[in-house]
């Protein structure tokens, strides 16, 4: 890319702070730790440069980040920890930035996107993340930024609402405001037609079990999220709202009598791209698995065999629980798996011994991790139902 080309030859010249472009290029290019170490040589050599201090915590969002992408949660806080330190010094001699304060608010939001997975998020956890977004815009009234962040805040409360049953409508328009405020601001911005994507998927989610029909929304959501993939190719967060996107277009499809296999294929090839980026996205390989796991359902419906995509989904979810153990939700996917096998193998009059112990077996380990899983109860009564005709 011509960005890193130019770091690359500025880094090697000869500058006041070499070691603060070369500390640019390694975060660029994801070599986390050196970009830690270059940019604290740069600080050691100019205390003065502050600026330094900033990219050091430019680097510990983006590699707390990476990590809990895939589903190391602990070494992302303490990623996060060690920014939030940082942060506090910076603010003590930089309270005019507005960098700053964005750097604070997008280290809160980044945090709610790891606590979501803990416990459940509230309206005063956005509100508190939310306050240094404030004091950036003020500070700086043209910068897309910090609204951008304030809607991502409303949109991860949205999302977590939606995943307990309770009504997201009043984030998803907070969300929106923020979104088209930064927009206004700044119409090609990546991270905002993403956050912009994820809402409208969002919102198309949660309208679909309540007869609004959420293909508009979806192929809204699929254009913006193209958009921001196209300004920045390496991006992961928007490849996979997108491929979630399709997902929910293909389940709607089925929905209405079409065909969601092409829906169901797109969200494969997003999926395997981004697998392609990081082969340790555990959200990848789960995603991966429910595509095909849908894609054996659709086989038994048409009465055909779904061996074949049942086994490459075992395969995603044993990839997804080897990188990340403690997501409930994944252990119980991959039962769904083995519980699709049962079914089948039952209808068919053969033995289902082997594929009810594994379905068991992972939810169960859903339930070792969250004890309150609701899901995987009736799942275990249902495999049991089997297991006694």
């Amino acid at each position: 890319a011509p960005a890193v080309e130019e770091l690359r030859r500025a880094s090697g010249a000869s500058t006041d702070a070499p070691d603060l472009l070369r500390a640019q290029l390694a975060l660029y290019e994801e070599r986390f730790d050196e970009a830690i170490a270059a940019s604290r040589r740069a600080a050691a050599v100019s205390p003065w440069l502050y600026e330094a201090s900033l990219l050091e915590v430019n680097v510990l969002l983006s590699q707390g980040r990476a990590k809990a992408d895939a589903g190391k949660f602990d070494e992302s806080l303490a990623d996060f920890a060690a920014a939030e330190a940082q942060l506090k010094r910076l603010a003590s001699i930089a309270r005019s930035d507005p960098t700053v304060h964005h750097e604070e608010c997008r280290l809160g939001r980044h945090i709610l996107g790891v606590q979501r997975f803990r416990r459940r998020l509230t309206p005063d956890d956005v509100v508190r993340a939310g306050v240094p977004c404030i004091e950036a815009a003020r500070l700086d009234p043209g910068h897309a930024g910090p609204w951008t962040t304030r809607g991502d805040l409303h949109v991860v409360l949205a999302e977590d609402q939606m995943r307990f049953g309770d009504d997201p409508t009043a984030q998803i328009a907070e969300g929106r405001k923020m979104f088209r405020h930064a927009l206004a601001l700044d119409p090609n911005e990546a991270t905002t037609l993403a956050g912009l994507g994820r809402l409208e998927s969002t919102m198309a989610r949660w309208g679909a079990p309540r007869g609004i029909d959420p293909r508009p929304r979806l192929d809204e959501a699929r254009g913006l999220l193209a958009r921001a993939i196209a300004a920045d190719p390496r991006t992961i967060s928007p490849r996979i709202t997108l491929a979630n996107s399709l997902i929910a277009r293909a389940e709607s499809e089925s929905r209405s009598g079409g065909d969601p296999r092409p829906f169901l294929l797109q969200a494969a090839a997003e999926a395997r791209r981004i697998l392609e980026l990081d082969d340790e996205i555990f959200l990848g390989h789960n995603i991966l698995g429910n595509i095909h796991n849908m894609l054996a359902d659709r086989e038994m419906t048409r009465g055909g065999d779904p061996r074949t995509s049942i086994a490459e989904a075992a395969r995603a979810f044993d990839r997804a629980i080897a990188l990340n153990s403690s997501n409930a939700s994944v252990q119980n996917n991959r039962g769904n798996t083995w519980l699709a096998l049962v079914e089948y193998q039952a209808g068919r009059g053969e033995p289902i011994d082997d594929a009810a112990a594994r379905a068991l077996s992972s939810y169960r380990g859903a339930l070792d991790v969250r004890p309150d899983y609701t899901l995987a109860f009736i799942n275990i009564a249902e495999t049991e139902r089997l297991m006694a005709l």
